[in-house]
């Protein structure tokens, strides 16, 4: 039996279907976006912690050295949170286009969309500077205490 694949109208998402799709997409990387910052800071704070409670064991060059290893990992989960940041941004910029789409642009008619309406009173420019400066606080604040540390 040598079926045919339905034609490619058929084989399309709809609008709706796209827009859920995403939108889960999104919801998602929200929720890494805060199991990272939550990584970072009990990870960091749980070495620290080890730290401060074994300083006595940790006395020659290779194992100091260890101090170092929180801002490496909040180095790496600043890196993974703007990844999914990006992600996020890039979606919500297609997901405009699918609105727009399905909605239709009749004038410069507000369009009922919920990316429409947060593009319009999200502070997502003002959002993005913020944790930029609170990632390189942590990132600065964690290398001081690991020099303090180190050159204990």
């Amino acid at each position: 039996m040598d079926t045919e694949p339905p034609p490619l109208e058929e084989r399309k998402l709809s609008h709706l279907d796209e827009y859920k799709a995403l939108h889960d997409e999104i919801t998602l990387y929200q929720h890494e976006i805060h199991r990272t910052w939550l990584w970072a800071i009990i990870t960091a704070g749980a070495i620290y912690a080890w730290l401060a409670s074994h300083s006595t064991v940790i006395n020659d060059l290779p194992k100091k050295l260890v101090v170092f290893l929180p801002v490496f990992f909040i180095f790496v989960c600043a890196l993974r949170y703007f990844t999914f940041k990006n992600r996020i941004e890039v979606i919500g910029c297609y997901l405009l286009k699918v609105e727009e789409d399905a909605f239709g642009l009749e004038n410069g008619a507000k369009l009922p969309g919920f990316v429409h309406f947060s593009q319009n009173h999200g502070l997502s420019r003002a959002s993005l500077l913020g944790t930029r400066i609170l990632w390189l606080i942590l990132i600065c604040w964690s290398f001081a205490l690991s020099c303090i540390l180190f050159f204990e």
